[in-house]
């Protein structure tokens, strides 16, 4: 489970999951940045 961090800067966040999500071969959108995040959590 990846670790989800939370600060006023959401812009930067999904910048930095859209960078993971880039290393791994995936040309993300911001939207699709913010579905894996939601995803992430769902599997609490």
């Amino acid at each position: 489970m990846p670790v989800i961090r939370i600060d006023n800067n959401a812009h930067e966040i999904l910048k930095e999951v859209r960078d993971k999500l880039k290393k791994k071969g995936i040309n993300a959108t911001f939207s699709d940045a913010v579905r894996w995040l939601y995803e992430s959590a769902k599997d609490d």
